[in-house]
């Protein structure tokens, strides 16, 4: 019987190739080589400093992560900043395949939405969502029947019914335009969100996988198996194509920095390939651990969430660094996740366990700029800093001799 782990997990080893930003590795504080006697003082002062001083990369406080129990293989997440409601798929082939919701003011289910069977003889499969705040219309993609479906958010009723050509699967709304894209078999299907009916079709080469949208430039970025296609949404053609490989799958990007994060579900080589799209070029790439599944960008903090498979724990990433900052302990294989940019608050789902894990966010400071995070790192990496000096005082003193300083 799988098990949740709601537990905080040790990093894992992670590097960067290349150091875009040039920046060797900080030195660890020297407190400890003051050893002499007369150096008492500045020892209680250091100790009392430390906390201040030691060097680490920014990351949000997190605080608690709780789950919420949902249906079987919970897969697809997305949030609606303007209902705070949060709306999960659930992924399991069966009779009754719905999309629950959660109230994340509570964060307590309050109800779920019932797929009809449209094709005779297939079971529904739900893979993605998405959602138009705009409209508060929800778009569920439906692999086993072939299409998507079109939820009202205020009535929580089937609006409409977009039969696809082939299985959808990722999926993502531009709510200026009000346009949704589907990821079919070998092509990416543009839906009018005002009549409900097909607008375009954009062929590709290979099957997609999933979808992000940059609503700035109006781009679209699709993953497949071995690379990562860019779609011009104006003008509805594909106008680059960034190959990749390692079984590119989850996607997701940051509009204000351009900057897009795929996700390679690979088995040996997990890692998470940053591309510039103001080039259509790679960037860099962040070695992962494990295989890797969703992505979510808190673009309001430039942070970087991404979900590894096997581990049940999601690895947070400073996109200004791009560097790994921490790894949450969540569910049994954590699928797809969704941020709450205004609060922070991460939501994530978890296919083996059948919940959803809500990552609690600490309110950052408005007198520094420092997170809450960062104070506790600071004074938990100056406290061993301080002991460490302490412990050697006293053994210098039990000898009663003297060290010069180094």
């Amino acid at each position: 019987m799988l098990r949740d782990k709601y537990v905080r997990v040790r990093r894992d080893r992670c590097t960067v190739e290349p150091n875009v930003n040039g920046q060797d590795a900080r030195a660890f504080p020297v407190e400890a080589h003051l050893v002499s006697r007369g150096g008492g003082l500045v020892l209680l002062l250091l100790m009392l400093l430390s906390p201040f001083a030691a060097p680490i990369d920014p990351v949000i406080g997190k605080t608690t992560i709780v789950p919420i129990r949902v249906g079987t293989n919970p897969m697809g997440v997305a949030f609606n900043p303007m209902s705070d409601k949060l709306y999960v798929t659930i992924a399991a082939a069966s009779t009754r395949a719905n999309v629950t919701i959660i109230g994340t003011s509570t964060d307590t289910v309050e109800g779920n939405i019932t797929i009809p069977h449209v094709r005779s003889g297939v079971q529904s499969k739900l893979v993605s969502v998405a959602v138009n705040p705009n409209t508060d219309r929800i778009y569920v993609a439906d692999a086993g029947q072939d299409a998507i479906f079109v939820v009202d958010g205020p009535t929580r009723k089937l609006a409409s019914t977009v039969l696809t050509s082939g299985q959808p699967v990722g999926i993502a709304v531009n709510s200026k335009t009000n346009l949704v894209y589907a990821g079919t078999d070998t092509a990416v299907a543009v839906i009018n969100g005002s009549t409900d009916q097909l607008a375009a079709t954009v062929k590709l080469s290979q099957g997609p996988y999933a979808l992000a949208l940059n609503q700035i430039t109006n781009r679209v970025y699709v993953t497949d198996p071995d690379a990562v296609t860019v779609i011009d949404a104006s003008a509805s053609q594909v106008v680059a194509r960034i190959p990749l490989g390692d079984r590119s799958y989850g996607i997701a990007l940051n509009p204000i920095t351009d900057m897009i994060y795929v996700a390679s579900y690979s088995k040996d080589n997990g890692t998470v390939y940053v591309i510039d799209g103001s080039t259509n070029s790679l960037l860099t790439k962040i070695h992962l651990c494990c295989e890797l599944w969703g992505v979510a960008v808190d673009s309001n903090r430039n942070m970087i969430y991404v979900s590894n498979d096997n581990r049940s724990s999601v690895s947070v990433i400073n996109g200004s660094t791009n560097r790994v900052v921490d790894q949450l302990g969540v569910g049994s294989l954590p699928a797809y996740i969704s941020v709450d940019e205004k609060s922070g608050v991460v939501y994530v789902a978890n296919w083996g366990g059948d919940t959803v894990s809500v990552i609690g966010s600490e309110t950052v400071s408005t007198t520094s700029s420092r997170t809450a995070g960062q104070t506790y790192s600071y004074w938990l990496i100056g406290g061993l800093v301080a002991a460490t000096a302490v412990l050697v005082l006293l053994t210098n003193v039990r000898r009663g001799g003297r060290r010069k300083l180094h």
